[in-house]
């Protein structure tokens, strides 16, 4: 968990990941912008252990993408300096039941909610809506 005096970020969402590199996707140049713009040190964003995980899936069944390339991509984004990198821990999952159940939300995008929190990270970079409705939580689509 971060301090109280370590700068909150945004949180990039599993589908920012993936479409940055799905190459036929037309959310693809936006997703690759923001992606490019942590990189160059321009704005900071934070990942969850959890959205690698979900880029992973989406990566390796729907894209069908090469398994040495996902290992290498999911390695850039477990060592880049640039993303700050989160997880959750036993009580996000308590929360997030409770928010899953208050917000009509998912449960892993609950999770994810429940350990932004956590983080004291207000803004996700994601298409999903359902975030905006937990309170402390602003969706912004960059899309």
């Amino acid at each position: 968990m971060r301090t109280e005096s370590e700068k909150s970020s945004a949180l990039a969402d599993s589908n920012i990941l993936i479409y940055a590199f799905a190459e036929d996707s037309p959310k693809h140049g936006a997703a690759l912008k923001l992606m490019r713009q942590c990189l160059s040190g321009n704005i900071t964003l934070t990942i969850s252990l959890q959205n690698i995980g979900e880029f992973c899936n989406v990566a390796l069944w729907k894209y069908k993408l090469d398994l040495a390339l996902i290992r290498r991509i999911v390695r850039q984004l477990l060592y880049c300096s640039s993303f700050v990198k989160i997880s959750y821990t036993a009580d996000e999952f308590e929360n997030a039941l409770e928010l899953a159940e208050k917000h009509n939300m998912e449960f892993w995008d609950a999770v994810l909610a429940a350990t932004m929190k956590e983080n004291a990270i207000d803004t996700i970079y994601t298409e999903d809506a359902s975030f905006g409705k937990v309170e402390g939580i602003k969706a912004v689509n960059p899309f």
